[in-house]
Parts: C-alpha cells; structure tokens; sequence
C-alpha cells in the first residue's frame, strides 16, 4: 500500500488504499462495506469522486415437482425456473467543490443478499425468493447537504416452482436498470451511467430446473477497486431430478432451488 505524503496526517483508515498517480495527485480509494470519515487537507478545494454502486442480490431457483411417490409405476416431473441475476451498480464520477477542514463521510454498501431458493414440502414446491439490494457508494456533506454518488443495483427477480397443473416452473425476469444518481456539490454536469440489467433465469424442464441468470457488471469499475466492485449477484438453478421409482436417496434434496449468489459490495475513489 503506497502512502502518500501529508494525506490525513499520515492516519490511514482501515479499508481505505492510497495511491500517488503521476502529476502528484493522492487517490483514496473505499472499497469495504462500511462508512469512513475524511478530513479534507488543507489547501484542497475540489476533489474528483469516482463512485460504483453495489450490486443486487441473484435470485432464489423455484423447486421442482416430482409426482413420484413409493410404489408408484412412473414419475412426472416439473423442474423450477432458474433465479433472475442481481442487476449492477451505477456510475458517477464528477468534482466535488469542498472545504479544507470539513469532514466527509465515505459510505461503501455491501451488495445485496442472494435470495433463498425454493423448498419441497409434497407435492408443495415454493417459489425462490428474490435477491436483495441495499444502500450505495456515496459522500456526504456536513450539516446534512446533500450526498453525491451512486446507487445500489436492484435484486434478481426469483425462479418460479415446477406445479402439477401449470407444468415447469418460469425463470425469473432479469432485473431493471438502476436510476436515481446524486448530482451533490458537483461541478458542472457529472458523468453518471445506470447500471447494466440482469440476464434472466431459464425455465425449468422435464428433466432439471432451469440455469440461473448472470448478474450485470457495471459501466466502469476504477483501476484502484476490486476487478468485480458492483458487479450482480448470480441467479440460482432451479431444482429438478428426473427419476424412475423407487426413489433413491437423496432425491428430494436436489428438488430444492438453489441460492442466489450475493451482490458484490461498491467502491468510492477520491482523487485531488
């Protein structure tokens, strides 16, 4: 971890890297899921905040519905759909106008939680749950201004269950784009991108549940952040396990859905 020169007194936060890119410019870079106070040095009136938001939550797979039961001569079976992916953070980047000695708060959001996949009670498979979405990657302004930054990708839509009447399960609807960038204290125009939709979950068959969605990946992740900062969470595959009685095993085990992957957490870059 390089240090650069005069930066908070030489106090490094936890969770928070220092760079010095070329012209003798300092980069902090916040990429852990917590809030961290920043004392603007003297002397720096304006800072460039690059911000990714984080990303949703994958959905839960559905479960899958196998008729078969002990004794029986054959088996029917409807597998569940696959969970929808967690869509991506936003994007902002602009400059901030600042004040030497007043202090920012640096708020980093986890990404959203995957959501559980369905269950088997006989002949009564649930639907997955859908993936979560929480917080963002923001700063805020003393004496409650307004923040600036970017917000959290919205959670994987939830795979739906094999049923006896219906048949095999739908996948979940790949997520909306993300809205709702903060402008703040921001020079001009800030450079802001919503984050990228998910790829939906697949339907189940007669033979497996259906493959999970993909979640997004951000417009742009700065070179200082995590490789996967902002990036949706996967969809879980819905359940499914063609068989021919008697049941082996095991079996209702891989009925069940299965999770959705978590979103992975944002990252905030503040270069002067």
């Amino acid at each position: 971890m390089a240090v650069a020169s005069g930066v908070l007194g030489g106090v490094l936060p936890m969770g928070q890297a220092f760079a010095a890119p070329a012209g003798g410019k300092t980069t902090l870079t916040f990429s852990e899921a917590k809030t961290t106070q920043m004392k603007v040095p003297a002397g720096v009136t304006k800072i460039v905040m690059t911000a990714v938001g984080p990303g949703g939550g994958g959905g839960g797979g559905g479960a899958g519905l196998d008729t078969a039961a002990p004794g029986t001569p054959d088996a029917a079976m409807f597998g569940g759909g696959g969970g929808a992916g967690g869509a991506a953070g936003g994007y902002f980047q602009c400059t901030l106008n600042v004040t030497p000695g007043e202090t920012l708060s640096i708020d980093v959001a986890g990404g959203g939680a995957g959501g559980a996949g369905g269950t088997l009670v006989w002949f009564s498979p649930t639907d997955g749950e859908a993936g979560g979405d929480k917080g963002g990657s923001t700063v805020h302004f003393p004496n409650g201004q307004q923040t600036a930054g970017a917000p959290r990708g919205a959670g994987g839509a939830a795979g739906i269950r094999g049923q006896l009447d219906v048949g095999p399960g739908a996948g979940g609807v790949g997520t909306d784009v993300t809205s709702g960038l903060g402008k703040g204290r921001c020079v001009g125009e800030p450079t802001s991108r919503p984050g990228a939709a998910s790829a939906s979950g697949l339907v189940g068959t007669r033979v497996a549940g259906g493959a999970g969605g993909a979640g997004a990946r951000p417009y742009a992740v700065p070179s200082t952040c995590p490789a996967g900062a902002g990036r949706g969470g996967d969809g879980g595959q819905g359940g499914g396990d063609i068989i021919t009685p008697p049941i082996p095993p095991g079996h209702f085990s891989r009925l069940k859905g299965q999770p959705g992957q978590a979103g992975n957490p944002g990252c905030v870059v503040l270069t002067y």
